[in-house]
């Protein structure tokens, strides 16, 4: 199994069918994508039926054009790694994610991949870059729970996720 194959399960675990919860500003999502990830991916407007519409195999073939490659994470030689960078990607943009990730490495926070980001990542240890990053997260949610409470609903869930994660990382196991 490829890295992104393993990556995109544990994902599309995480991510579940399609919801369209009022605090939510994602707005209506199927398998995770948003209307604004379909948009950019058909170079067009999406609407909500398409976005009803999605199936897994489309939603991984979104993923991977709009988080993985552009997140770089082939370069990633940790499966581990790579998986919780894409996870936490989805959720929290991949500018975002990549920019917490390079503050836990010492390096400026510009959230774009590149080649000191990705030496970086890989001279380190992977599951205590991954159990770190969790963490990391998990401040994350509780700051944006803390700038807007209406995000609170959505809390457990982001816990929940990151916990899923770390059973991943140490467990090999995402339940």
């Amino acid at each position: 199994m490829t890295k992104f194959e393993t990556a995109i399960k544990v994902l599309l675990h995480h991510e579940g069918g399609y919801s369209n919860r009022v605090h939510d500003r994602g707005g209506p999502t199927n398998f995770g994508i948003t209307l604004a990830a379909l948009t950019e991916y058909q170079g067009r407007p999406a609407t909500v039926e398409q976005i009803k519409a999605l199936d897994a195999d489309k939603a991984a073939q979104i993923y991977q054009r709009l988080f993985w490659d552009r997140m770089a994470l082939d370069h990633v030689e940790s499966d581990l790694v790579a998986t919780v960078l894409l996870d936490q990607g989805v959720l929290t943009g991949p500018g975002t994610a990549l920019g917490r990730l390079q503050l836990l490495l010492g390096l400026h926070p510009d959230g774009l991949p590149g080649p000191l980001t990705t030496v970086a990542i890989n001279r380190e240890n992977p599951e205590a870059l991954a159990f770190r990053f969790v963490r990391a997260s998990s401040h994350h949610y509780t700051a944006v729970v803390a700038a807007d409470p209406t995000q609170l609903e959505f809390f457990a869930g982001w816990s929940d996720r990151l916990y899923s994660l770390l059973d991943f990382v140490f467990l090999g196991d995402f339940t």
